[in-house]
């Protein structure tokens, strides 16, 4: 019964050996531009707007009013980056580096 883990867990082992060693060489593959949606390549669209209601907000004890006048359609791809030396990794770089142990 013993025996039975240990090659099951020999099985998990390899298997995550081999995703680490795919992974690793996949790392840096960005799409080919073919496999990005074209639309995502049109420019903004800005129309106007025709009595648009006043945004009030109050921050900080200051009153602001803000007047809409332009409405805008946006398209775009959401790219991230992912820094695995940093141990919080909040794209700031200010949670410090990974040192080990």
């Amino acid at each position: 019964m013993k025996k039975n883990y240990i090659i099951i867990l020999y099985i998990i082992l390899a298997i995550c050996v081999i995703l680490f060693v795919v992974s690793y060489f996949l790392k840096n593959r960005l799409p080919n531009t073919s496999q990005i949606e074209s639309s995502l390549s049109q420019e903004p669209i800005q129309s106007d707007i025709n009595g648009a209601e006043v945004i009030i907000n109050e921050e900080k004890g200051v009153k602001y009013q803000i007047q809409p006048l332009y409405n805008y359609e946006l398209w775009g791809l959401i790219v991230s980056q992912n820094d695995n030396e940093v141990w919080c990794n909040d794209n700031t770089g200010s949670c410090g580096r990974w040192q080990g142990l």
